[in-house]
């Protein structure tokens, strides 16, 4: 079965030319059959009263119109500085929920923006004001945040690693947290327009083309049409007519775009006639959605994709909202590149090492030359678990290598405050793994610096040990200890994570699993075989810890 390329059509315009420009904005979208409107706000817009955007909203419903989307030109979690923002954020989600709008997309200066994150400190400080703007968006009723991933002006960077790892990160973080606005990626392309009113689209750079299948929205910039010649914000005096390049039968497919699902066409342009002088915004934006809708039907006719869709919206719903994290101690060591691959194939989210030193743990099963060429191979992070007596050598060693997450036991560490605060210093995620035998409340006094919090159900050291009897308790007084206090990070669980165990390890709250020797690495089936069940498992538990809710 095949999805059919129709994407929702809509049109961007500034906050005070939609003021100004109601009646004949208006009279041009209702002619042209779209509903939906999205609308950039300055920063200034935020100082007018709630009477003005309640008005701007009951004229639009009036004449048909949908405003589902903002967006602005200061967001300040791009900035390295992020300063005291809490009352701005609050603003922007106020001023969203009196229009109406359910999306919002953040769009700051990307080219010193996303640069900044190539720094871990910066970009494990974006991650968290992210994570808060989830929540009080969705507290708001806006259920989307898109990032604007690439643009015109934008050429080479960001990097599309960096791009895809705050995708994962945040994704994770919304399955794990299901009351909080969805992240996604949209792209800004310029678009041109042959005699033939059909679009040609700038192609996206060689960088940015792994990328095109995270996008949920694009915005079409027109730059120049056939009789009408603009000049854009980004490029002034520009009025040079469009290259002799042939038209696209399909240029969404053709540029990777098949899969967008909301196509806005943005108005923000000057419209110059031949000696300059306007033409008016009205005829332009006829234009521009007349161009716009002349390639859709061909495309629509000539363009489909399979089924299963990489779009943000599909990949959530086909994915459970639980994080797996493979246990790299019970792979096959004699081919374990192939084994990560196929790892990789199955959709983990994490991959789990086991550092044991022979002295906290009897074992010692993963050394550091292995993950000095394991890094290079795989894109999945790596998710550490300290069983070390000396954690500070062991934590340098592995900040070395690059891994994303270290979790540390306080049986071991004298100074977890400091320890803690060093991991997140360094860029990556702190966690403290609690012993079968570790009270909750060694925890009171470190909550601020804590990321995840690992419960082991068995005790440290070897795979394939029977599940304490305390374990499901344990698990399930964690969550409402965290909840309590305020705090939304995922508990972690290792240790004889099984079939049968799944399903109740997620109803008592867990939100990663540490899969080894009792479910994916179990003998007798394949890994794809085992990853199965596990996801049957995962998907009984979170039913019964839905029905558990609801009672």
């Amino acid at each position: 079965m095949e999805k059919v390329f129709q994407p929702k059509l809509g049109v961007k315009t500034d906050f005070l030319s939609c003021c100004h420009a109601c009646p004949s904005l208006f009279q041009v979208l209702a002619d042209a059959s779209i509903h939906s409107l999205r609308l950039h706000l300055f920063k200034e817009c935020f100082l007018l009263p709630d009477s003005v955007f309640r008005a701007l909203r009951q004229r639009a419903e009036k004449a048909g119109l949908t405003i589902i989307s903002i967006s602005s030109s200061s967001d300040p979690i791009y900035t390295p500085q992020l300063g005291n923002e809490h009352d701005e954020e609050t603003r922007k989600w106020k001023v969203a929920q009196l229009l109406g709008a359910t999306s919002a997309t953040l769009c700051p200066d990307l080219l010193h923006g996303f640069a900044s994150l190539l720094n871990s400190t910066n970009r494990e400080r974006f991650l968290k004001t992210m994570q808060s703007h989830m929540h009080r968006a969705f507290e708001r009723g806006v259920s989307q945040l898109l990032l604007e991933a690439f643009s015109p002006k934008l050429k080479n960077l960001p990097a599309q690693e960096l791009l895809r790892s705050l995708y994962d990160s945040l994704t994770h973080y919304h399955r794990a947290h299901p009351n909080t606005a969805a992240v996604g990626y949209e792209a800004t392309v310029n678009a041109r327009c042959t005699k033939a009113e059909k679009i040609v689209l700038d192609p996206p750079s060689a960088s940015q083309e792994e990328i095109v299948p995270l996008l949920q929205a694009l915005c079409l910039t027109y730059v120049d049409i056939t009789d009408m010649q603009y000049k854009t914000i980004d490029s002034p005096g520009t009025n040079e007519e469009c290259a002799p390049t042939a038209p696209l039968s399909s240029p969404w497919e053709a540029q990777g775009f098949a899969h967008i699902e909301r196509l806005w066409i943005d108005n923000c342009l000057q419209p110059l006639g031949d000696a300059g002088q306007p033409t008016g915004i009205e005829a332009s934006m006829r234009k521009m959605i007349r161009c716009t809708k002349a390639t859709l039907p061909q495309a629509a006719q000539l363009t489909t994709v399979p089924s299963v869709s990489t779009t943000l919206q599909d990949r959530a719903a086909a994915a459970p909202s639980i994080e797996t994290a493979p246990s790299l101690m019970c792979a096959d060591f004699c081919n374990l590149e192939a084994s990560i691959r196929e790892l990789e194939a199955l959709g983990a989210d994490w991959l789990h090492l086991d550092i044991m030193d022979g002295y906290f743990t009897p074992n010692m099963p993963i050394g550091f030359e292995v993950l000095r060429q394991l890094r290079p191979k795989t894109r999945l992070p790596f998710d550490a678990h300290l069983m070390v007596k000396d954690q500070d050598f062991f934590m340098g060693e592995l900040l070395k290598i690059g891994v994303e997450r270290i979790s540390l036991h306080l049986e071991a560490c004298p100074h977890p405050d400091r320890a803690l605060a060093f991991l997140r210093d360094a860029g990556v995620q702190a966690g403290i793994a609690l012993n079968p035998g570790t009270p909750l409340c060694m925890l009171d006094y470190l909550l601020e610096r804590l990321d995840f919090v690992m419960i082991m159900t068995v005790n440290p050291g070897f795979a394939g040990q029977d599940l304490v009897p305390s374990a499901l308790r344990k698990i399930e007084e964690c969550r409402a200890y965290l909840t309590a206090r305020g705090i939304w990070i995922p508990i972690e669980v290792d240790g004889h994570v099984s079939f049968s165990t799944i399903p109740d390890m997620i109803a008592a709250g867990a939100d990663c699993l540490v899969t080894g020797s009792s479910s994916l690495f179990r003998a007798g089936a394949t890994l794809q075989e085992n990853m199965l069940r596990i996801n049957e498992a995962i998907r009984l538990g979170l039913e019964k810890r839905d029905a558990a809710r609801c009672r």
